[in-house]
């Protein structure tokens, strides 16, 4: 049982809550009533999954379960312009004309049923009076101390891939991963098989083992288990779409059912993976609107966006100025995750999912970099190979021509980033030579 660090007869209960829920990380809600007031909140982009009626006072993870009569068709999605479109539901609209998705930032009053904005408050998204160094360790502080939260309460599975998100997860919580259960890659296609490989890497030079569940074109379920699957998620993601292709395959049965399993979501605010224009073209909804997948990417048409862009900019509109200094992150942060992982994650029945990384203050620390130096991946090359000098060694997916090298000899693959590493190295030489001086 929790116990909030501070006493329900504050006169600032609310403001005290929402600095304790800063401090909080994973895929959560809570529910909370004080002196006639009840409010929900959620975890920073709503991977906990949060809908709700606000005609009907109900609220649910998922859409099917907030109703307690027949969808009624969204309009916005019955339009001629969308007409034999494969689309997803996004901008906090769902399949329901009147359910709508919870924006993360905002809690729902409970007893009006109206959303409101409580984060971000004063925060400073830029390394105005602080430095790399002390971002940096205190990334890894938080990282670290969440992971081990999580993995000493539960039996925990840490997939691993060639890419950077799972990598910084496994390095800065090097020291807990003899407690995590499984370490694996399943293989799905011809990337994954990749991933496999330099998961393997990963691994070994953490000194942990390393599973591979899967081969290429590999298929464990019968036809009627897929349709059956199909038809299930479905009903649970609130739309029709299909569930990840290692529950189509039957694979993710190696992993046991009750294990929660890690993911590395929100890292990627580290790499700005969403900040692919300018700032000046920040406020243009039509770019964001095509990165956020409503529709297949070829089917994207300038009318299409225009069809979802009032919804948009009524969301943009709510930034406060230090959010709006970040705008494209938000956007990723509240509308994009908000409707893909908030339906999916719920959507998974087999797995509990979450991510070490996901807290507003790990979250607010990530954003103080600014954008150029996220886009080539320096934050995240640095805090890996502070925390783990011989894991930053091993090359990434797409950093070498293929074939890969043997991955399994250090050797042998040394010259593929040797580079990265040198630049690396010098980098955290000057952020920690540079802090030391100011700390004197």
């Amino acid at each position: 049982t929790a116990v909030l660090p501070f006493s329900s007869a504050d006169r600032e209960f609310w403001r005290q809550f929402e600095a304790f829920l800063n401090e909080c990380d994973g895929r959560f809600a809570f529910v909370l009533e004080h002196d006639g007031q009840a409010r929900l909140y959620t975890d920073p982009v709503g991977m906990i999954g949060a809908v709700y009626d606000a005609e009907a006072h109900r609220f649910a993870s998922s859409v099917h379960l907030a109703l307690t009569r027949p969808v009624e068709a969204n309009p916005l999605y019955s339009a001629p312009i969308l007409d034999g479109i494969e689309t997803r539901y996004g901008i906090f609209h769902t399949c329901d004309a009147h359910v709508k998705r919870l924006n993360p930032s905002y809690y729902l009053d409970l007893n009006t049923f109206a959303p409101h904005r409580f984060w971000p408050r004063n925060e400073v998204f830029s390394l105005d009076g602080t430095t790399h160094a002390e971002t940096y360790d205190e990334i890894i502080a938080r990282l670290r101390f969440n992971t081990r939260a999580i993995v000493s309460a539960y039996p925990c599975a840490l997939p691993l891939s060639g890419g950077r998100d799972s990598r910084i997860l496994a390095s800065v919580a090097s020291e807990s991963l003899g407690d995590i259960r499984l370490c694996y890659t399943h293989v799905k296609n011809w990337a994954s098989s990749v991933d496999a490989h330099i998961g393997a890497a990963v691994a070994s030079s953490l000194g942990v083992a390393h599973s591979v569940f899967g081969k290429l074109k590999e298929v464990r379920s019968e036809r009627w288990e897929r349709n059956l699957l199909n038809h299930a998620f479905e009903i649970t993601h609130g739309s029709r779409t299909a569930p990840p292709q290692e529950y189509q395959n039957g694979l993710l049965g190696e992993v046991p059912s009750d294990y929660v399993i890690l993911r590395g979501h929100q890292t990627d605010f580290l790499r700005a993976v969403f900040v692919f224009r300018p700032k000046p073209e920040w406020s243009d909804p039509l770019w964001q609107i095509e990165r956020m997948l409503l529709e297949p990417r070829d089917a994207f048409t300038p009318e299409i966006g225009a069809h979802f862009a009032k919804d948009f900019m009524d969301w943009q509109a709510t930034l406060p100025p230090n959010a709006m200094e970040k705008a494209a992150d938000f956007m990723f942060l509240e509308v994009y995750y908000n409707s893909s992982l908030g339906a999916l994650f719920p959507a998974l029945w087999q797995h509990f999912y979450l991510s070490p990384f996901n807290s507003r203050r790990l979250i607010e620390l990530s954003l103080r970099f600014d954008e150029e130096e996220r886009r080539q991946g320096f934050p995240v090359y640095d805090i890996i190979q502070k925390t783990a000098p011989a894991c930053a060694a091993v090359p990434f997916f797409q950093e070498s021509a293929e074939p890969f090298a043997d991955l399994s000899i250090p050797d042998l693959y040394g010259e593929v980033a040797k580079a990265r590493f040198a630049d690396t190295q010098a980098r955290l030489e000057r952020y920690y030579e540079n802090a030391s001086l100011a700390a004197e």
